[in-house]
């Protein structure tokens, strides 16, 4: 009975996906030498992956967010999933800003991610939100302009709507309040309300 040996690849020979800044690589890895990137990576190896920092720390893991900007290496894998996040991407700097250079605090095995041997573009747009999806916890929406504040204030405290004094309290004119609160022609009240759930700076 013949003995399958397993070969360490040489060079990277999976398949690249690009979406806008981000970028999908899905393959075999080759070992590496300590690097950085500017981005956030995520690494997903279902049979694991040796990781080393700058300091000589080492671990062995299946999931890994290696934030940008520190130093590190990697050994060879036989299939893998490597996700690099713009650095202007949000989860890149908030990764960037969070950034320790151990390692250890780089394991995420928890993630429950797939990772397809043959992915076609649609399996990769798929594995990039379910990565994303997993690592960005989804957060209840809050109101984060001043006026939506202050029309949220007005509304939770009243029963009866008044559009001059909720304009006056947001800092709008009437004008402005009036199309801001009449999306398609919802009545002002349930408008505005589902707007304090969605106000940005």
């Amino acid at each position: 009975m013949a003995t399958r040996v397993a070969t360490t690849p040489e060079r990277l020979v999976g398949t690249m996906f690009v979406s806008g800044a981000t970028v999908l690589y899905v393959g075999p890895l080759v070992a590496s030498k300590r690097h950085t990137h500017p981005a956030a990576q995520i690494v997903i190896a279902p049979q694991g992956l040796a990781i080393e920092d700058s300091a000589g720390g080492h671990i062995r893991a299946h999931t890994a967010i290696i934030p940008p900007r520190v130093p590190h290496g990697h050994g060879a894998c036989a299939h893998a999933a490597l996700l690099y996040l713009d650095g202007d991407d949000a989860a890149s700097r908030a990764l960037g800003r969070d950034a320790v250079a151990r390692c250890e605090t780089w394991r995420r095995d928890t993630l429950d991610v797939r990772v397809p041997h043959a992915p076609t573009p649609v399996m990769a747009r798929a594995l990039i939100a379910a990565i994303r999806g997993a690592i960005e916890p989804a957060r209840p929406p809050g109101p984060r302009h001043p006026a939506t504040r202050r029309m949220c204030a007005y509304l939770d405290a009243s029963s009866d709507v008044d559009l001059a004094r909720l304009s006056h309290d947001a800092g709008l004119s009437p004008r402005q309040m009036h199309h801001a609160a009449r999306p398609g022609g919802a009545p002002e009240r349930s408008s505005a309300r589902r707007g304090c759930g969605r106000g940005r700076a």
